[in-house]
C-alpha cells in the first residue's frame, strides 16, 4: 500500500493514520470508543435480560407455563433458558461478541414470531390474572434492535474472525 499521501499530514495525525493503517493490514479489531462503548451496554443489557429470562424459564414460573405450555412445555422453556444462557456468555466474550449477538437475534426474533403467531402480543399472567399489555413483545422487539445494532457495531470483527485473523479484545 502506498502510504505517501500521508506524508503531509501533521505529525501526530500521520502517527495515527499509519498505526490504523498498520493495524488494518494485520487484521488487528479497532472500534471507535464512543461505538466501543454503546456496544458495550447493549451487549449487557442484552446478556442481562437472557440471564432473568433464562432462570425463569427454568423455574418454569406460571407465567412461562402460560407462554410455553402450548408451544411445547418445560423441555421447550429449557432449550430457549439454555439458548438464552449461551447468547448471553457469547456476548460477553470479547472474540465471540458478534457471534452472541447473531444468536440473541435468532432468539429474538423467535420470541416475536410466536407472539404474533401463538401466543398473541398481549399476555395474562395466570398467578394474577393481569395482562402484561404487551410489554414483553415490545421488549423483544428492543432488544432485537439492540442486537442488531451490536452486530452492525462489531462486523468487521466477524468479517476479520472469518478471514482467520485474531480481533484484539475490545
Amino acid at each position: 500500500m502506498d502510504l505517501s499521501r500521508f506524508q503531509t499530514l501533521p505529525d501526530q495525525w500521520n502517527i495515527r493514520v499509519l498505526r490504523a493503517v498498520e493495524a488494518h493490514q494485520k487484521g488487528i479489531y479497532t472500534m471507535a470508543k464512543p461505538a466501543r462503548i454503546i456496544s458495550w451496554i447493549l451487549q449487557l443489557a442484552i446478556a442481562g435480560i437472557f440471564i432473568a429470562f433464562a432462570i425463569s424459564k427454568l423455574q418454569y414460573i406460571p407465567m412461562t407455563q402460560a407462554i410455553f405450555g402450548e408451544i411445547g412445555g418445560r423441555p421447550a422453556a429449557s432449550a430457549v433458558a439454555i439458548t438464552e444462557i449461551v447468547a448471553a456468555a457469547l456476548l460477553l466474550i470479547p472474540k465471540t461478541i458478534p457471534y452472541g449477538a447473531i444468536l440473541a437475534a435468532f432468539v429474538l426474533l423467535g420470541a416475536i414470531t410466536t407472539h404474533l403467531t401463538k401466543i398473541g402480543i398481549s399476555i395474562t399472567d395466570p398467578s394474577t390474572g393481569e395482562s402484561d399489555g404487551g410489554s414483553m413483545f415490545m421488549m423483544a422487539i428492543g432488544f432485537l434492535v439492540a442486537a442488531l445494532v451490536v452486530l452492525v457495531l462489531r462486523k468487521s470483527q466477524l468479517k476479520r474472525s472469518n478471514t482467520g485473523a485474531q480481533p484484539s479484545a475490545g
